[in-house]
């Protein structure tokens, strides 16, 4: 079986490089883990001084990215039905490089499938730079 991990920020990059590890795979029995990590949200905020406001926004982030894993399940279901796959997202309070690098090791993952840019879609940049971090840092190939 396959185990493939494909991190999210939800943007339409993001989301087409989902779809591609569903068709490159669509003929092998796969776990695809469909990941996002979201402590820069949190703490892109800024200088956050008080622990119950950082509480609170890392909360409100919690909620908003398990909501959006559950319609991005539901819309890659519907794009890529295939009894072969097996979705599983995660929502993980951490930087994106620790966070897959912790999947990868405790899934024994074989591949990670991301998009070369994310919501921000700078057309200047070939890649975006979560993916030059991951495929720098990330112990898998990508």
């Amino acid at each position: 079986m396959r185990k493939i991990v494909v991190p999210t920020d939800f943007s339409e990059n993001a989301f087409n490089a989902l779809k591609y590890a569903c068709e490159i795979f669509k003929y092998e029995r796969s776990e695809i883990y469909i990941m996002h990590a979201f402590a820069d949200e949190v703490y892109h905020l800024g200088n956050i001084k008080e622990r119950s406001v950082l509480d609170k926004r890392k909360d409100e982030v919690e909620q908003k990215t398990s909501d959006s894993l559950k319609k991005l399940m539901g819309r890659i279901k519907e794009y890529a039905p295939n009894p072969k796959h097996n979705y599983t997202s995660i929502s993980a309070f951490g930087s994106l490089i620790d966070e897959v690098n912790d999947l990868i090791e405790r899934e024994n993952t074989d591949i990670v499938v991301m998009g070369t840019r994310g919501a921000a879609n700078d057309r200047s940049n070939t890649f975006g730079s979560n993916t030059l971090n991951v495929m720098k840092y990330v112990q898998c190939p990508v």
